[in-house]
């Protein structure tokens, strides 16, 4: 299993408000562990851009910044989905 402190870290630049849930999320939930490796490869991506012929640059950047994009949306749905409590009605009493 990957480290869960190094990718929530990630997530933490982008969300440092909800640091607890980000890391609790990244302990339990498998899928949010994907998202927060998925934008470390998007960053890291991002990193590089200056290494490709400068012909391709502006099309890379946009690549990589729409993948980053979509993943923050993603993670911001699951964050606030994690966010709900369901509240469930207490069942009816039955009067003697």
């Amino acid at each position: 299993m990957p480290d869960t402190g190094l990718l929530s870290d990630r997530v933490l630049r982008h969300f440092p408000q909800q640091e607890d849930l980000v890391r609790e999320l990244a302990r339990g939930n498998a899928d949010f562990r994907d998202m927060c490796d998925e934008l470390g490869l998007a960053e890291t991506a991002l990193s590089r851009i200056g290494s490709i012929p400068a012909a391709d640059r502006a099309e890379r950047l946009l690549e990589c910044q729409g993948w980053i994009d979509r993943l923050i949306d993603e993670m911001r749905d699951a964050l606030a989905g994690a966010n709900v409590v369901a509240l469930r009605r207490p069942a009816p009493r039955l009067h003697p």
